[in-house]
């Protein structure tokens, strides 16, 4: 009797949910481009593929091999029964996790992930214990009669810029929505907390989220494979007798870009990334398109999985819209955040796509105004379609300051964007060099201000800048010189300070830190410092601007296939404190390639990478170069910046530095151009003494082999050592104390001069005129 119920339940779940296909992880190998471009022909879905220079691992399902098998491509299968597989490691996995923290929002029973309704039942949670909700609409329903559920928090007032977070157009992408869950539940806690900031946006934003667009296949996934794993991509319409489902993400319009040229989405409905018979033909998609029109959305973030990157239009063109810099500016800033990488599809999944909700978000019409558009895909390559339990919270924590600042650029958003500390040794003077920009998308108020205050009790230093008016993107660049230390300082010191952004009548704070007070400067791009053998590096002449760069390719992309390594000569760090500064700009291959800074502390045995702000987190694929435990560049970082490297763990050793690009088998790009490249050494200083040199000459002064100083002549004999420097800090010559009296002194021109006296333990700075 009961095996009878159980045939008949199993028969009825198989007419309701038909198991059209299983997923298989295969390698297709690739020998030459016509396999290429039959290959491209298929129309996958290429979000989860990893390209190789002779093959390309991919997901499919049963028609997609079959597609294969015809097209006479070689291939072998990974993984035959991926969900499966993916399903059994779920369960192995997670049951070894414990947590040791009192989260701030539950997870769900499918591995982690909710389920369909636990979804719904996370937001009632939401709307019973906080404040904030103000509106759901039910603005369609899908395919199979299941609710499309809009969420309204924050505003209702009609002057409250209105934002849109989607989740789950693809249904096996479940970290989507607990992202967003994360985000609500501290980002309520924080309001109710009376968290000043918090409750400035829940006033002055009306925040619509949808956390489920394709329920349909949502639900299909979690009946199959109920504890995680299921891989089921398109919603449940059926297409004819053998097929189901449209890729939602290929189904919007306008017609132009759902027809582009590009190969972007298939026109075959056995096809994951087939694109419905025409624009909005879904009932998903066509709900949320009226749902838009109805509202006054000025940002849209729409939610993928996975590979750690923020995409932007457009995705049909092979080009950037004409609000790039404001696309580009928010990546920028986020990036050391989340280490995600940014761009359009083509510069970051590394194909182009068509129908996609982003460019059909910021395409305006006689319907509807243009939307600024982002889809996340939250979570790195590592992590696949299904984390495992663990990374569920740090994924969320990943993208909280992501969703936190497309809130704040629904309207002026002035961030600190760069901070850099310099030392002029000829005026002996501390400068900090802050950059602030406006990432939003509206102009920022009048009486705007920034607070900057020391936290060090031995740096006095408190102060306040008036903002301009800064339009969209735009920079106001502020000095800020730090005064001398208290002579109880030590030199060399890590010192925070305060940063307090005044916007709106909100206070909103950044802590930056840097190492104070006075440097010596070692210049380290020069041929004498590398050892060039068995290197492709090289130095590359920038006739726009007269400049030298050392790169790792001169006058080329770098090639594949190649570990390409420049070695440095030994160097003492023998300072109370030392810091690498790197100013350079970089185009590599994302998740695959690599640019990496090391340190060797015994001579080349063993490396360790350095890190800096924008360095990025290995991808760890399998099949590239970016390692587990490794941290690099690599992405569209076509512009000049300045990267610190801390190298506080290595005083008083010998160091060397490696410098690499790594490359696979396959996608060579421009690579890695050096513009400086400096050490950062903080000698011991006595503050007591320590006073800005007066550029007066009219006084008394003694007479060095022709260089005039306020330097007692008496006091020389005591010093082992004396360098001189040009008046832009170029080292000219240097003399230990047997020297001084047979070096040619008159061959320096007039002019004025730096001097330094060294003696063990001590060293004195002054300037002189040489007559």
């Amino acid at each position: 009797m009961r095996n009878k119920f159980f045939s008949i339940m199993l028969l009825i779940f198989m007419v309701c949910y038909p198991v059209l296909s299983d997923f298989h992880l295969v390698r297709v190998h690739i020998t030459n481009d016509l396999d290429y471009q039959k290959f491209k022909s298929i129309n996958l879905d290429l979000e989860s593929a990893v390209f190789r220079k002779d093959y390309i691992e991919v997901v499919v399902n049963d028609f997609e091999l079959e597609t294969i098998k015809k097209s006479n491509l070689n291939y072998n299968i990974v993984t035959e029964n991926y969900e499966k597989y993916l399903s059994e490691k779920l369960e192995r996995e997670n049951n070894k996790i414990t947590f040791d923290e009192a989260l701030t929002f539950s997870l769900g029973s499918m591995g982690g992930f909710y389920k369909l309704n636990e979804i719904f039942l996370q937001f009632d949670n939401l709307v019973k214990n906080y404040s904030y909700f103000v509106q759901a609409d039910t603005f369609g329903y899908s395919y199979e009669g299941r609710p499309l559920i809009a969420y309204a928090f924050g505003s209702n007032d009609p002057g409250a810029s209105e934002v849109l977070i989607t989740a789950l157009h693809h249904s096996r992408e479940p970290a989507t929505v607990t992202s967003i869950v994360y985000f609500l539940n501290k980002f309520f806690e924080l309001a109710s907390n009376g968290d000043q900031e918090a409750n400035y946006l829940l006033s002055n934003r009306k925040i619509w989220v949808i956390p489920v667009l394709n329920p349909d296949g949502y639900f299909y996934n979690e009946k199959r494979y109920p504890n995680g794993g299921g891989l089921w991509r398109k919603n449940r319409r059926p297409i004819n007798d053998k097929d189901t489902g449209v890729d939602l993400n290929r189904n919007y319009g306008p017609f132009q870009f759902w027809n582009a040229n590009n190969n972007g989405s298939s026109t075959n409905p056995s096809n994951e990334t087939y694109r419905g018979p025409e624009p909005f033909s879904e009932p998903e998609t066509k709900a949320l398109r009226e749902f838009c029109l109805r509202k006054r959305f000025v940002l849209a973030l729409n939610y993928h999985t996975y590979g750690g990157m923020l995409i932007y239009p457009y995705s049909a063109l092979p080009f950037e819209t004409p609000d790039s810099l404001w696309f580009r500016s928010f990546g920028i800033y986020i990036q050391p955040f989340t280490s995600y990488y940014f761009g359009t599809d083509i510069q970051t999944v590394g194909y182009s796509t068509r129908g996609s909700s982003d460019d059909w978000f910021y395409t305006p019409d006689s319907t509807k105004d243009k939307i600024l558009a982002f889809s996340p895909e939250a979570s790195y390559q590592f992590d696949g379609f299904w984390p495992n339990k663990s990374r569920i919270i740090e994924i969320g924590r990943e993208n909280y300051p992501l969703i936190w600042n497309f809130l704040w650029s629904a309207g002026a958003n002035i961030r600190l964007v760069e901070n850099l500390y310099s030392f002029d040794t000829l005026e002996k003077k501390g400068t900090l060099f802050l950059d602030f920009q406006n990432i939003g998308i509206r102009t920022n108020n009048y009486g705007d201000k920034v607070y900057v205050r020391s936290l060090s009790p031995y740096i006095h230093l408190d102060t306040v800048i008036n903002l301009p008016l800064l339009q969209p993107t735009e920079v106001f660049k502020t000095i800020i010189d730090i005064p001398v230390p208290d002579p109880i300082f030590k030199n060399g010191s890590r010192v925070d300070f305060l940063v307090t952004i005044y916007q709106n009548g909100i206070f909103r704070n950044d802590t930056i830190s840097h190492l104070l007070y006075a440097y010596e400067i070692v210049d380290f791009k020069s041929n004498e410092n590398w050892y060039f053998e068995n290197s492709n590096w090289g130095y590359e002449f920038d006739t726009t601007n007269g400049k030298v760069y050392l790169c790792e390719s001169p006058y080329s992309n770098y090639l594949d296939s190649l570990d390409n390594y420049l070695y440095s000569r030994s160097i003492s760090l023998d300072y109370l404190n030392a810091e690498l500064e790197i100013h350079s700009r970089w185009i590599i291959e994302p998740f695959y390639d690599f640019a990496l800074v090391e340190v060797s502390p015994d001579f080349g045995v063993n490396w360790t990478p350095l890190r800096s702000k924008r360095s990025m987190i290995a991808s760890q694929n399998q099949f590239g170069k970016q390692r587990k435990g490794t941290f690099g560049f690599a992405g569209y970082y076509n512009f000049w910046n300045t990267q610190i490297f801390s190298l506080s763990q290595y005083l008083f050793k010998s160091i060397r530095l490696r410098l690499s690009v790594l490359s696979d088998r396959a996608k060579n790009l421009k690579g890695w151009d050096i513009e400086r490249i400096q050490f950062r050494f903080f000698p011991p200083v006595d503050f007591g003494n320590f006073s800005l040199i007066e550029d007066n000459l009219s006084g008394e002064f003694s007479n060095f082999k022709g260089f005039y100083t306020d330097f007692k002549y008496s006091q020389i004999n005591k010093f082992q050592k004396v360098r001189i420097f040009n008046i832009l800090g170029k080292e000219l010559v240097e003399l230990n104390s047997t020297e001084i009296n047979n070096y040619d002194f008159d061959a320096f021109s007039c002019g004025m001069y730096i001097l330094i006296f060294e003696n063990e333990g001590k060293k004195v700075m002054v300037k002189a005129i040489k007559r």
